[in-house]
Order: C-alpha cells, then structure tokens, then sequence
C-alpha cells in the first residue's frame, strides 16, 4: 500500500501493476528461494613465475589460494567440506612459444601449479586460469560453475650453455715436425 495521503496507489501481485486507489488488504506472501550454484573463487599468490631454462619438473605449492567453491560468507552449501562442491582448474594458453614444455603447465585442486620444461627452451608463456565447480549446471536458473579467469606468466629464462664441439666432422690439425702439443684439459 502507497501511504501517500494525497491519493496513492496500490500495487496488485496478480497483475504485477499499480492500480490507483487506496486499497489496504492483508494476505500471506510465501517466497521460495532456491539456491543458484555460485560461481567458484580463488586467489592467485604470485601471477608470474620464473624458471631456469633445462629444469625440468616443477612445482609450486600454494600457487592457487583461497580455493572456494562459492562465496565463503554465503554459499555454505557449495563449500561445505563434508558435502560440498569439487573444484578444478583449467589452464588455457594465450601465447607461448612453440616447444617450451615437455608437459603443460596443470594446477591440481589443491592449487599446485606444475609443468615441465623442455630440454634447451627458453621463452614467456601467458595462460588463463578458471576454476570450475562440479555443482548444478543450469544457466537458466543462474548457475555459474566457473569462475572469471586470472592471468599467470611463466618465464623460462636461457642458460649459459657449455660449448658443444661438433663431432660429425673430423677435427685436423697440422703440426710442423716436432712440435708439442698442450693439453688444455689440464
């Protein structure tokens, strides 16, 4: 009811309109909310990650943080550790360059990020991160079940590699009679 003394309007739940009249009546209004799955959150703890060329496995603990399947204040339901949603994460590659990985960059659920480096690669690699949840599925109803993504960065920096000799061509050195030869190994 509009409580406008002048004249007013009421609002009628039937037609969802404001009829113009002063009608006061009392009825029960019941609402049914249902849940909606809410889209999962975390944190990244350093968005860009560096590493020496040739070193194989890595690992970072602790990369993703704050690893919730929905709103931690709200969605009691979806976070529940007993009963709750499962999130995983999705690394997709922006840019890269070719050959720099022997295994692609993976976070597991805990928020470990791994990958393996190529032998002899070096270059930047820029990623987009998600995390999906394994809750209702349901656009309509205004389930989300992953998240915005987040940028990270792994720069697998060059080596100073040790000089290789190249052994398919014979090596031939001339010597004049009686010359010595020095050992540079030592």
């Amino acid at each position: 009811q509009d409580n406008n003394p002048g004249g007013g309007e009421t609002f009628n739940l039937g037609t969802g309109q404001l009829t113009e009249n002063r009608l006061t009546a009392s009825s029960t209004v019941q609402f049914r909310l249902r849940t909606v799955n809410d889209p999962p959150q975390f944190n990244v703890a350093e968005p860009v990650v560096s590493v020496l060329e040739d070193t194989g496995a890595v690992s970072f603990e602790d990369f993703v943080t704050d690893i919730f399947a929905g709103p931690p204040n709200t969605a009691f339901d979806e976070i529940d550790q007993t009963t709750g949603q499962n999130v995983t994460f999705s690394v997709t590659e922006v840019t890269t360059v070719a050959g720099l990985f022997a295994t692609p960059p993976t976070i597991s659920p805990n928020g470990t990020l791994s990958f393996v480096t190529a032998p002899d690669a070096f270059g930047q690699a820029v990623y987009e991160v998600r995390a999906t949840d394994d809750g209702m599925d349901n656009a309509t109803r205004g389930d989300i079940v992953s998240s915005g993504f987040r940028l990270i960065t792994i720069n697998v920096r060059p080596v100073n590699d040790r000089p290789v000799l190249n052994t398919t061509t014979p090596i031939v050195v001339t010597l004049n009679e009686d010359a010595t030869i020095l050992n540079t190994d030592g």
